[in-house]
């Protein structure tokens, strides 16, 4: 994971956890080319947070593994990844609606 959490990326999640076909909204640039993982903090709806590394793998899409955490209710969610892509917004846009394409683990 990145060693300086001011360069994480930043995703806001438009429900309390990520399913395939989940949404959010990158506040913070992603990585624009395939040069490894970067830190990445989410916000879930219901104000928790949880964080991961996410990584391109090819145009419009980034692999996003997210740690284990609780919901604000305490539901425990395990670690798992997930595969997003871009909707929408040009490739080189300061912020990206996402979608969750699968869960890959």
């Amino acid at each position: 994971m990145a060693d300086d959490p001011s360069q994480a990326a930043l995703l806001r999640a438009t429900n309390t956890h990520f399913y395939k076909g989940a949404r959010a909204v990158a506040g913070a640039p992603l990585p624009r080319r395939r040069e490894g993982r970067i830190a990445c903090v989410v916000e879930f709806s219901d104000g928790a947070m949880g964080g991961g590394e996410i990584e391109k793998t090819h145009a419009g899409r980034w692999r996003l593994e997210l740690g284990a955490r609780r919901t604000a209710k305490g539901t425990a969610i395990p670690a798992r990844a997930w595969l997003l892509e871009r909707e929408g917004a040009a490739e080189g846009a300061r912020t990206a609606a996402l979608r969750v394409i699968d869960r890959l683990a």
